[in-house]
């Protein structure tokens, strides 16, 4: 997981967040293809926000 490090700061503060998995975004939107970050932004915040009523805090689990 490339966002490890964020995660564990973001615990270690007591700042509450949520995680998508890549899968779930490209499912949920349609992700222009390559690295056209840009683009896909304004999609990946929109479809954040639409299923914000349903997102759960993300949780790490010590002693794994």
């Amino acid at each position: 997981m490339y966002s490890i490090k964020l995660a564990m700061y973001l615990n270690e503060i007591n700042v509450s967040f949520a995680m998508f998995s890549a899968l779930q975004i490209k499912q949920s939107i349609a992700i222009r293809r390559g690295k056209i970050n840009q683009a896909n932004a304004p999609r990946i915040a929109e479809s954040t926000w639409l299923y914000r009523e349903t997102l759960q805090a993300f949780a790490i689990i010590e002693g794994r």
